[in-house]
């Protein structure tokens, strides 16, 4: 591998940050409401704290093992799932950027995407995770 590659790898390693370890069993999922079901089995929860309009004062999810995993510990900003489960997103209220937070909850790694990558996400079915979300 040339260095070129090397770095540009590295980079994009750099810019994804692991919560969790990678889970399995992710297959044939839905969401239902703010739970994902994968063949009739739970999978996780969605929990949106302190909601207020379209943000949550903190975003989590809880494996059905128990584990909790906070997305955003400072608010999230219009979060949604794939209506298939595959993906998390929301943007950080914090920063003023055109970037989102996703979560993949099968690998546990989460990412920054630009707009137009999460409106593909959100063209293939999404829930909104916020208490009065549903459009």
């Amino acid at each position: 591998m040339g260095r070129a590659s090397l770095a540009a790898a590295f980079l994009l390693v750099s810019c994804a940050a692991h919560l969790t370890h990678a889970r399995s069993g992710f297959e044939g999922c839905s969401a239902s409401g703010v739970a994902l079901v994968c063949h009739g089995k739970p999978m996780l929860e969605a929990q949106c704290g302190s909601p207020s309009g379209d943000e949550c004062g903190s975003l989590s999810v809880v494996y059905a093992g128990g584990e909790r995993v906070v997305l955003a510990e400072h608010g999230a900003r219009r979060p949604e799932m794939a209506s298939d489960g595959s993906r998390i997103w929301f943007r950080d209220p914090a920063l003023r950027t055109d970037l989102w937070n996703v979560f993949d909850p099968r690998s546990g790694v989460m990412q920054q995407l630009d707009p137009y990558e999460v409106e593909v996400l959100r063209g293939n079915g999404a829930v909104p995770l916020w208490p009065g979300g549903a459009r």
